[in-house]
């Protein structure tokens, strides 16, 4: 099983960052599969990091190019888990 970490960088405006992370949600819902997703929001002072139990999916390169056309590059990180 797989395990993918999304960055989120929270800005100042904060309807700006609720949309970006529903057109994350949205993308994530549509690659259903097996893989762990887990974000993290980093803000100017602290990062926190959020288990999303509910979904999983199926990591491919369609999905990593559909994330970092909304995140912008860098933002993913994929471990691999060992069972």
């Amino acid at each position: 099983q797989r395990h993918l970490i999304i960055n989120i960088n929270q800005s100042d405006d904060a309807g700006k960052d609720v949309e970006c992370l529903q057109k994350v949600m949205n993308s994530l819902k549509n690659y259903h599969g097996q893989d762990k997703v887990s974000l993290r929001v980093i803000s100017a002072d602290e990062t926190t990091n959020l288990e999303v139990p509910e979904i999983t999916i199926n990591y491919c390169p369609e999905l990593a190019r559909e994330l970092s056309n909304i995140l912008g590059e860098g933002n993913l990180g994929l471990t691999q888990q060992l069972i």
